[in-house]
């Protein structure tokens, strides 16, 4: 019964992620063939889509809760179902590190790391004060390593294929 699990959990993680990257894989490429204005302006209505579709599953579909719920211990009893469930934030929030740095390509990317984890925080802080959800320490960490891969992703790219500054 627990191979069964893991392995509907592995196929369902594989497909998250294999989600994340062909979108960073069309954002770059379709860097390549548009005109910079209009590539500026793709990439900010993907973050724009990005974020309303973020905070709508973390905050706006869930019912209120009375009681305060959070969580502030790293890896407190994890469990194979709570490891999943780390995937699936990273995987969220890979393809929004990968567009920022498309979208913010002169940026530190250390300022770019910073303004995922000041993202994640606001989500979290926003499930404290609203009651929809756990302010939880796990999501906020598993938000930031993803975004991170993201922003990881998208430099040996822009390095191996050079900045469209060199390609105009």
């Amino acid at each position: 019964m627990h191979s069964v699990f893991f392995e509907v959990v592995m196929s369902e993680i594989s497909a998250e992620v294999l989600a994340g990257l062909l979108i960073c894989a069309a954002m770059y490429g379709l860097e390549r063939r548009c005109k910079r204005g209009i590539y500026r302006a793709v990439c900010a209505a993907a973050m724009g889509v990005w974020l309303a579709a973020v905070l709508y599953l973390t905050t706006l579909s869930r019912v209120p809760i009375f009681e305060v719920r959070y969580s502030l211990r790293l890896f407190d009893h994890y469990t194979l179902p709570d490891w999943y469930g780390f995937v699936q934030n990273a995987a969220l929030f890979l393809p929004a590190g990968f567009v920022a740095c498309c979208l913010f390509e002169r940026l530190p990317k250390w300022k770019t790391a910073l303004i995922g984890a000041g993202l994640s925080l606001g989500i979290e802080l926003a499930q404290l004060i609203t009651h929809r959800g756990i302010c939880d320490i796990n999501d906020l960490t598993a938000n930031v390593c993803g975004w991170c891969m993201g922003v990881f992703l998208w430099m040996p790219l822009n390095k191996a294929f050079g900045s469209r500054k060199s390609a105009e």
